[in-house]
Formats: structure tokens, sequence, C-alpha cells
């Protein structure tokens, strides 16, 4: 007989305890377990208590382990839960630590694969039932995170109707939920006690708007010190909603503050900024077409 050391561990976020039944099935290169039913005297799987440990019996050992399957069933007349387990831990009886990462809500009482964590490549896969849980959850993803546009020229943005539509993994946890609730709620109560919320009147310099700044913090008032310079806004650019949208400079803005004579001296020849600028833009197109052949 061969004895397998499962080790189960549930994320410490709200709302990740199950109280159903858990049940999980080791597959390798070999063969693969029965469906065995993770039970003890401790109960459910709860959060932030560290982890549960089990013992898997085979009849021989499954070789190397390329998959898990875990599923939950609810008690007689309690409801299904959900259950955000982190990972799972098998020790074979060879001495080897396999770890398979899940970091996903099982919300539903299908069975779900787990691969092994190695990283590999989808030619690198040789077990049928591997490149199968690859190629269903490629399947899965393309039909869960679709790309949408709202409107042209639009940053675009993922395809749902609400947030509750989004997958639950990508979800804000209840804690980050309540804390944009208490933090918008603050803000707007500040906001009305100052006379701010319902007021029609412009602004009529930026130092009015610096004396509404609400829950400062280190971030807000550097940004409120350099947002004038041009190294920090190029950097909010690049990390904005969208920063595909930026487009090389093909010609010479009317208000370059640089002129071709403050220059010359650095150029060659009869070159000139429009000349040196055209050159730079004719070598990155090329420099893409060699990329693409």
């Amino acid at each position: 007989m061969a004895k397998y050391k499962v080790t189960v561990h549930t994320h410490n976020i709200a709302a990740a305890t199950t109280m159903n039944n858990v049940f999980i099935k080791l597959i390798g290169e070999k063969g693969e377990s029965k469906r065995t039913w993770l039970t003890s005297l401790n109960g459910g799987f709860y959060q932030g208590t560290g982890s549960r440990e089990f013992d898997v019996v085979c009849p021989f050992s499954l070789s190397k382990l390329v998959l898990i399957e875990l599923d939950k069933q609810p008690l007689p007349l309690f409801p299904l839960d959900a259950w955000f387990p982190s990972k799972v831990v098998v020790m074979t009886p060879e001495g080897d630590t396999c770890q398979f990462p899940i970091y996903r809500w099982i919300m539903d009482t299908e069975v779900h694969l787990f691969r092994e964590g190695t990283a590999k490549r989808l030619c690198d896969e040789t077990n049928h039932l591997a490149r199968y849980s690859r190629e269903l959850e490629m399947k899965t993803r393309t039909e869960q995170y679709c790309w949408d546009t709202y409107k042209e020229g639009f940053p675009g943005s993922m395809k749902a109707n609400n947030p509750l539509d989004l997958p639950s993994e990508i979800q804000f946890s209840f804690t980050k939920a309540t804390q944009f609730l208490f933090t918008a709620t603050t803000g707007i109560t500040e906001l009305k006690l100052m006379g701010y919320s319902d007021s029609k009147k412009s602004w009529k310099n930026i130092d009015e708007i610096s004396n509404v700044y609400l829950n400062r913090t280190v971030i807000s008032d550097y940004t409120q010190k350099h947002w004038k310079e041009d190294e920090f806004f190029g950097y909010q650019y690049l990390n904005g909603c969208n920063p595909m949208l930026i487009r090389r400079c093909t010609d010479l803005p009317a208000n370059f503050p640089v002129t071709g004579d403050m220059v010359k001296p650095s150029l060659r020849g009869s070159s000139s900024l429009l000349k040196e600028l055209q050159v730079l833009y004719s070598m990155s197109k090329w420099d893409s077409l060699l990329k693409v052949a």
C-alpha cells in the first residue's frame, strides 16, 4: 500500500471557510487514487487556521503526480457555500513534495482539476489528462475574460455589465469593498460638512482645489507637489488606465521649446531636429518589421 500525505491550505480572506464535504483524487503517471473524503474531527476548512493534513491510501504508487481533482458537496440540510483554498501539498511515498496552487473560489459541486505547480509548456505535457486540463482552463478563461470597447477612443475594459459579472477571483473581497464604501461615505460626509457637495461655484485657482483634499496620504501629498513636473507626468501617463494610447511623435510640436540653434553643436553636419526625428522614426519602423519577420 502507498500512503500519500495531503495538506490542504485555506486562504486567510473573508468568507473563505467551507463547512461542505471536500473530496480529492490524486492522478499520477501510472494511475489514480480513489475519490477520498477529506474528513476529520476538526470539522470544516477554516480561514486563517493554517493547514489540515489527511492521508490518501492507494494500492500502489502512482509515480509522478500530475493532477488533483477537488470537489465539495453540501451536508444534508446545510447550504452550499463558497471555499477559497490557497494550495494543496502532497508528500509522496517516495518522499517527494508536490505543490498544487489553487487560489480561486470553489462555489459549486463540480469537479475541478488542478495541475502540479512545476512550470511547463503545453508541448512538454505528456499526460493526456494534464493536456486536457490546460485546454479546459484556456477555454474557460477565454469565455470569462473578454475584452470590450465602451466607445471608440475610450480605454478598453473587460466585458461585463456590472462588477458581479466578473469572475469571483478578481472581484474585490468583502474587506476591500467595505473599505471602499467606508472611504466614499466618509469623503461625502466631509464634503457635505464643508459645504462643497452642493456647491456650484467655479474654482478661482489651484489653491482652492488643494483645500478640498480629504484623507491625505504620502502619495497624495507627493502628487500634489510634483504633478507639474514632466518626469512625474510621464510616469502617471505610462502607468495610467491605457498606456497603449501613447503614439510616437512624427513631427515637432509648434510649441516645442527646444530650437535647432540650441542643439546644432550636437548634430551631425547639416542635420536638424526634424531630420533626426525622421531618422529615428524610420529606424524604429524598420526594427519593427525585422521583429515581425
